[in-house]
């Protein structure tokens, strides 16, 4: 699991809503060497961290959603949320094309972000400034 958050965020922790979460502390559905998924429970809600895939467009992140909602609904959970940042133009899309609607946003939060994990960068791969925290829900 380490590997994979390592690759994507340079570490295994994660900032979000001005809080500094570490990652392998949570519960986490795996597919072995090829995805992983954290959450945490929120109120009524899961909440993901951490979504990665090994191998983008082969189904393994659909399939981790698709398992974190079944047992967000089994524990009687009324929705899924998850707060990606404004240059991450894939997950916004993913999770859009998954059922999720733009919940809220948190204008310059990773300012504030950067003081807790300094390697955020200030331009994404992209070229887009990355500013902003985007909160998407998917009701249940």
């Amino acid at each position: 699991m380490a590997p994979l958050l390592v690759q994507a965020w340079g570490d295994t922790s994660m900032t979000v809503g001005g809080e500094l979460i570490e990652c392998l502390a949570l519960p986490a559905l795996v597919v072995p060497h090829r995805g992983v998924l954290t959450y945490r429970r929120v109120g009524d809600a899961f909440e993901i961290v951490s979504l990665n895939s090994a191998a983008v467009g082969r189904g393994i992140g659909t399939a981790l959603l698709g398992s974190l909602t079944d047992r967000a609904r089994g524990g009687g959970l009324r929705s899924i949320c998850v707060t990606t940042t404004n240059d991450n133009l894939n997950a916004l899309g993913f999770y859009q094309r998954r059922g999720f609607v733009l919940d809220g946003i948190r204008i310059d939060a990773i300012a504030a972000a950067r003081h807790l994990k300094p390697s955020i960068p200030l331009i994404a791969d992209n070229g887009i400034p990355v500013r902003d925290e985007i909160v998407l829900r998917r009701v249940l």
